[in-house]
């Protein structure tokens, strides 16, 4: 895993201040990806492995390499240790916390 530039530091996503505060001297590098399931896809990758008699491993080898589910969107952001440690908050709320940190001129996501 690559390190931090000066560039690529930002405050912390949850609570906008440095990464630092406090004197703490570790923080983490998040990366949230979005995915869509196919149920389509995942109905007949079962359907195989019903009818290889549950048997996951046969199913996968003789069946198609089908994605059963498609990245809709990805974002990356800097964390406190402070944050991580104390904070409760769910992962879609960070993940539109990063979003919001994009549209404002922030950089936070890598693609």
């Amino acid at each position: 895993m690559s390190g931090l530039k000066r560039n690529d530091i930002q405050p912390c996503a949850l609570c906008h201040k440095g990464l630092m505060a406090g004197n703490q001297i570790a923080g983490y590098r998040v990366k949230i990806d979005h995915m869509l399931f196919d149920p389509g896809a995942i109905q007949r990758a079962h359907g195989l492995e019903m009818m290889m008699g549950g048997h996951v491993a046969l199913a996968t080898a003789l069946g198609p390499d089908e994605a059963l589910a498609q990245e809709v969107s990805s974002s990356t952001a800097l964390i406190c240790q402070a944050c991580a440690l104390e904070t409760r908050v769910s992962l879609a709320e960070v993940f539109e916390r990063m979003g919001t940190a994009s549209e404002s001129g922030e950089r936070s996501d890598d693609n």
